[in-house]
């Protein structure tokens, strides 16, 4: 399979079952109550939520969701999650770059993201990306804007 051409847009009121699913798949032992998830995500769309969309034609390949923290100092990576078939192919180094451009375009001065400690792939994915693993008791991420 060649490596798709991915497009990063921001998310609409239509993308949320896509939203919902990714998140499952993320969290497959949380309980997702749609009504009450589907308030939320609108709240966020409204927001300044950053919820970004991969896609490659009509394929929705991938979600990422950036939430600004600290006094607007910082980017909270709360989600990168790309659907399976897609992995490995440059869909979550796409959306890492434009959170990067991003944090950049907005001054931010440091993204932070957690993630759990058995997912090894998405620790080393995150360090090759130039996060330092800055906890020892959760895996906490942090990369610096430059």
């Amino acid at each position: 399979m060649t490596k798709p051409k991915i497009i990063v847009k921001n998310a609409v009121p239509n993308d949320f079952e896509f939203v919902l699913k990714l998140k499952k798949e993320l969290w497959p032992w949380k309980i997702f109550i749609k009504k009450k998830e589907h308030k939320k995500y609108i709240q966020d769309l409204k927001k300044n939520v950053k919820i970004l969309i991969a896609k490659e034609d009509k394929k929705t390949l991938g979600l990422m969701i950036l939430r600004p923290k600290i006094f607007g100092l910082s980017l909270w990576l709360q989600i990168l999650v790309v659907t399976k078939q897609f992995r490995k192919k440059g869909v979550g180094s796409t959306l890492l770059k434009r959170a990067f451009a991003i944090a950049k375009k907005e001054s931010y001065k440091v993204i932070f993201l957690s993630t759990r400690y058995n997912r090894k792939g998405a620790q080393r994915f995150y360090a090759r990306h130039g996060f330092k693993r800055i906890n020892c008791f959760t895996v906490l991420f942090c990369k610096w804007v430059r």
